[in-house]
């Protein structure tokens, strides 16, 4: 872990002003991913991972990267997976492996089954970013899919 800091400009995980206090995490793991504890109200480790679409994924890597995060935790982010269970209108073996993974551990996907990605090539929309939280903070999240694109072909969620 590193030390408290300041602002933080992580790519794709999270922006703080200088009055946030939060704790990077030195993640050891193969997948794209990076953690931060933060405290404002309360304490909250966001992790924010993406899954090449054509990389493996095993649910042993998810579990080693999940087991590195302190609870309570969000994990957000292009996970590449596709199932109708969270909103896509199709279903593969990373989405079913996904489905499982977060079940055995009592992980819940906070998306409500809105689109969450733009194919502009192809004129069409799929749910492959998610986010996934750990039981104790679920009643305190909400989720929707942005509907303004934001010049991006992915649509921001929260």
């Amino acid at each position: 872990m590193q030390a408290w800091g300041g602002p933080v400009a992580t790519p794709g995980l999270l922006s703080a002003s200088s009055t946030t206090c939060f704790l990077e995490i030195d993640l050891k793991t193969g997948l794209h991913s990076a953690a931060a504890v933060i405290s404002l109200e309360k304490t909250l480790t966001i992790c924010s991972l993406y899954l090449p679409p054509n990389s493996p994924v095993s649910k042993l890597s998810l579990a080693e990267l999940f087991e590195q995060l302190p609870k309570p935790f969000l994990v957000q982010g292009d996970f590449n997976v596709h199932s109708p269970a969270w909103g896509d209108s199709s279903r593969d073996g990373r989405g079913r492996m996904l489905k499982e993974f977060t079940a055995e551990n009592n992980f819940i996907i906070l998306n409500s089954g809105e689109q969450t990605f733009v194919h502009l090539a192809y004129h069409s929309t799929t749910g492959i970013d998610l986010a996934v939280a750990s039981p104790s903070i679920t009643a305190e999240c909400s989720w929707a899919a942005h509907s303004d694109l934001c010049g991006a072909i992915t649509f921001l969620y929260f």
